[in-house]
């Protein structure tokens, strides 16, 4: 999945391998063996590519096709970003999954 998350956010934003490469201090060979499949990244490297794509790490290793999965990913991400959120934010979130919590998986 990290394959496929990856190669659709670079589309998505229209990122290259040598922008990807330069933004998160990768090199461009480690980024194409991450895009053939050849080589899954450690977490650490997760982090800077994900920062560089502006989404959470979660995001990248997330699998969209299982809707458990889905529903994970969402909370990882929310408690990944839960030092941006206002207070009236968080109350927003907490009612929306509270009320979704028993559709979603």
């Amino acid at each position: 999945m990290f394959r496929e998350n990856l190669m659709k956010r670079m589309e998505d934003i229209g990122m290259s391998q040598r922008m990807l490469s330069a933004e998160a201090d990768v090199s461009e060979g480690t980024i194409s063996r991450y895009i053939n499949g050849s080589r899954e990244p450690k977490m650490d490297v997760v982090k800077k590519l994900a920062k560089a794509l502006g989404v959470a790490p979660s995001y990248l290793m997330r699998n969209p096709t299982d809707s458990e999965d889905t529903f994970r990913t969402v909370m990882a991400m929310i408690e990944e970003s839960r030092d941006c959120w206002t207070k009236e934010e968080k109350a927003m979130i907490i009612d929306a999954v509270n009320s979704k919590k028993g559709n979603a998986v």
